[in-house]
């Protein structure tokens, strides 16, 4: 548990588009790999990318785990999931 100064009830951090990030933006899918091994992949999509603090960015592998970015390696593809796109996109 814990704390983070800019999400609670009602604030949460601006997030990436994938218009304005060629490596990220909510929807974004991505080829993941683990340890460097890029003989070894699978897909995901990116649900959540930071503008600002924490900075996180959150990958939901095709299997239905859900990773942090940095816990692995990712090359963004140029495909978008629009339907993570509206589920995960919030309005201010």
């Amino acid at each position: 548990m814990g704390i983070e100064k800019r999400i609670d009830i009602k604030n949460f951090p601006k997030q990436h588009s994938v218009k304005e990030s060629l490596m990220g933006g909510i929807g974004r899918k991505v080829e993941v790999c683990f340890y460097y091994n890029s003989a070894n992949t699978i897909h995901g999509v990116i649900i959540r990318d930071d503008k600002e603090l924490p900075f996180r960015t959150i990958i939901r592998l095709c299997d239905g785990r859900i990773i942090l970015a940095t816990e692995c390696q990712y090359r963004a593809l140029p495909d978008v999931d629009e339907k993570v796109v509206k589920q995960f996109t919030f309005s201010e």
